[in-house]
């Protein structure tokens, strides 16, 4: 009995389905997703940026080091408030069309890095569970890159 499916015929075996097509695309859609994700919520506290970064200083004010030791002065908070919202959304279009996706992951991940260190210093610890998730995909658009078949990366090549 011949296969006379084309799409299945190409391929010689699992892995070949598995590395030559279903990974290209899982790797599209999750790239895709998260920079979505991204832009949209950098992107929504652009018209509310002053706020933002007013609500977070005063979220940070008072917490200090074994009690004693301010870690976050307010002119430290007021750069990385102002900073975050703009990183989100050029991290997120970056992964979006999938430009410099390494780089666009590693961004994301130093991002978490700085996020999760400030909720877990304010004992947020729901919240920064919750941001585990986001450096496990950045880690994983990251380290699968090689399976990035359909971005601007890969145009041409």
């Amino acid at each position: 009995m011949s296969d006379t499916n084309a799409s299945t015929s190409e391929y010689k075996s699992w892995q070949d389905r598995f590395f030559g097509r279903d990974l290209p695309v899982a790797y599209l859609m999750v790239r895709a997703t998260m920079g979505f994700h991204m832009i949209a919520h950098g992107g929504s506290r652009f018209p509310i940026l002053s706020e933002f970064v007013a609500e977070t200083r005063e979220e940070f004010m008072g917490v200090t080091l074994a009690g004693v030791l301010p870690i976050f002065p307010s002119w430290v908070v007021t750069i990385i408030a102002y900073t975050i919202p703009p990183t989100e959304f050029v991290i997120g279009l970056l992964l979006a069309v999938g430009f410099k996706t390494r780089l666009a992951s590693l961004a994301g991940n130093a991002m978490f890095l700085v996020m999760m260190f400030g909720q877990v210093a304010l004992m947020n610890f729901g919240t920064a569970h919750v941001m585990w998730w986001y450096v496990l995909v950045f880690a994983l658009l990251g380290a699968l890159s090689f399976a990035d078949r359909y971005s601007v990366d890969r145009m041409g090549k």
